[in-house]
């Protein structure tokens, strides 16, 4: 009786004030479940390692089949750098590269500019249907839209190809230097090296044609404007020459100032004729000039022993994939269960949903095998 019953200030004999709840006992159940220490999950790892080691297995051999399966492939690796007239921007350019900028009109904009035509419609596009001989796949010549599976209408060829192209290249831009690096990996070393040479080659071409393009729209407008000079020419040389018939003495100083402004007419138009004629000459040569406006830096070349593998690594990571895969779905499922056990609806009921839906898939694959079977037997 003593330990239950206290006297107040007054003397009166009454129960004990109940004891405040500690901190620990105050907890709800569902709120020990959310604890969450690393005891509690290096057991809960601990009790389901065969569900883990079982994730590790499944998916370090699938990544030891895909390792093994995986057919090897070579790489051609080029590479090209414009060229830049102006030696002052070319210098300012080489500043910027080194800052990590790039200048409108640099060696390094341009480069950008030929990186993404290597991996362009315009210029893989025509490759589809060029052919090559590929010696690992026996004599006689083949297309590139055949070697690369490329079938239908010429569009689709087109398409598939200029798709396959440019997965199977891949294309690097140096900012400091402008450098343009190519490599093309596909599982024959010769078409490799095809691919990679016809792509250089395919940059040279677009780069003629659109500068002789260029160059001939120049030329019809200099010939033009020259045809036009050459007449305003004449018709200055005739006003100067009936003036000189109709003037030969110079006695006032007005048929002087007459005369040497008609003069100056005549010098000006023949500077603007000799002006355009240069540049019509100019512009005439750059029309049928074909040497290229790119520097190889490295012709396309390629191993003869195929890229790399790294089989090894492909298993470690399939590994440590499995692992992670089973470590979560040990924590997940230890999750659920503890809050299950507290009582926690939603998780009862996704559990109910998952449950359903496994029944579900199980009841679609016999159905699926009931009705092959079936129709195995009707055969």
């Amino acid at each position: 009786m003593s330990d239950t019953l206290v006297r107040d200030e007054r003397g009166a004999v009454g129960d004990a004030p109940p004891r405040a709840a500690s901190p620990r006992s105050a907890r709800s159940p569902a709120a020990g479940a959310e604890d969450l220490t690393l005891v509690r999950v290096m057991t809960q790892l601990l009790r389901d390692r065969r569900r883990i080691l079982f994730w590790t297995a499944l998916v370090g051999t699938i990544a030891l089949v895909i390792a093994l399966v995986t057919r090897p492939v070579y790489s051609a690796d080029a590479s090209f750098t414009p060229q830049v007239a102006d030696a002052g921007r070319s210098g300012l350019s080489s500043l910027a590269g080194q800052l990590g900028l790039s200048m409108p009109g640099s060696a390094a904009s341009q480069s950008q500019f030929y990186a993404e035509l290597l991996r362009s419609h315009a210029l893989l596009a025509p490759l589809a249907t060029d052919t090559l001989t590929v010696p690992e796949l026996g004599p006689g010549p083949r297309t590139f839209a055949s070697l690369f599976k490329a079938e239908g209408s010429p569009e689709r060829v087109a398409e598939v190809f200029v798709e396959q192209a440019t997965r199977a290249s891949a294309v690097h831009v140096s900012i400091q230097t402008g450098t343009v690096s190519l490599r093309v990996t596909t599982p024959w070393r010769s078409v490799s090296l095809a691919l990679a040479n016809r792509m250089l080659r395919g940059v040279n071409e677009y780069n003629v044609r659109s500068r002789q393009s260029q160059a001939a729209e120049e030329r019809r407008f200099v010939e033009a404007r020259l045809a036009v000079a050459r007449q305003e020419q004449r018709a200055a040389e005739d006003r100067l020459e009936g003036f000189l018939r109709a003037n030969r003495q110079f006695v006032s100083p007005e048929l002087t100032f007459a005369r040497e402004r008609l003069q100056r007419e005549v010098n000006l138009q023949q500077a603007l004729v000799s002006t355009l004629a240069q540049s019509y000459e100019d512009a005439r040569i750059r029309e049928v000039r074909d040497t290229p406006v790119i520097t190889i830096v490295e012709s396309p070349s390629a191993s003869t022993l195929p890229d790399p593998r790294r089989r090894a690594f492909k298993v470690a990571v399939g590994l440590l994939l499995g692992a992670l895969i089973g470590i979560v779905i040990s924590l997940a499922k230890d999750a659920m269960a503890r809050r299950s056990a507290v009582g926690d609806t939603e998780t009862d009921e996704f559990l109910r949903q998952l449950r359903a839906a496994r029944a579900d898939l199980g009841r679609l694959f016999r159905r699926r095998r009931a009705g092959k079977a079936s129709s195995g037997q009707q055969v």
